[in-house]
């Protein structure tokens, strides 16, 4: 395997070294923000439709009736609308469903979209469970922590 080596000046690693620790506390920051915020209603719904328009759709259909047999429906489904499912949901979204096409959408969305998502199909089609879903409870499934 072929590696680069570029040598710099001290001033310029010790610059390069700055930076990125700045990076990284200001990554920090940010994550802590979005897990200290509570995200209202209107704002999870409008990017979750979003997500789920670009992501789920597809399969599950735009009104979240799926296609029986292949896709199970979201409207009115009880992971979907169960205040005790709500783990289950979080987890199915993050970490897909082995043996099916349910791929895991934790690698590929933030903790914002995968809340919105998640607080998108809880409350569309009828659904109307009233829950909103925040970064926090998406992270802490995704630890394998307790709600």
């Amino acid at each position: 395997m072929p590696i680069v080596v570029i040598a710099k000046p001290q001033a310029e690693f010790d610059a390069w070294v700055q930076e990125t620790a700045l990076a990284q506390q200001q990554a920090r920051e940010e994550e802590q923000r979005l897990l200290d915020m509570d995200m209202p209603m209107d704002e999870l719904m409008a990017l979750g439709k979003k997500v789920y328009d670009s992501r789920c759709g597809m399969c599950h259909q735009s009104e979240g009736q799926g296609m029986p047999g292949v896709f199970p429906a979201l409207a009115g489904a009880e992971i979907a609308t169960q205040p005790d499912r709500l783990v289950d949901h979080i987890d199915i979204v993050v970490n897909g469903k082995a043996g099916t096409a349910m791929q895991a959408f934790g690698p590929q969305l933030s903790l914002k979209e995968l809340a919105a998502v998640v607080t998108y199909e809880r409350n569309a089609w009828g659904n109307d469970t009233g829950e909103t879903v925040q970064a926090a409870q998406v992270n802490a499934v995704k630890s394998g922590e307790d709600l």
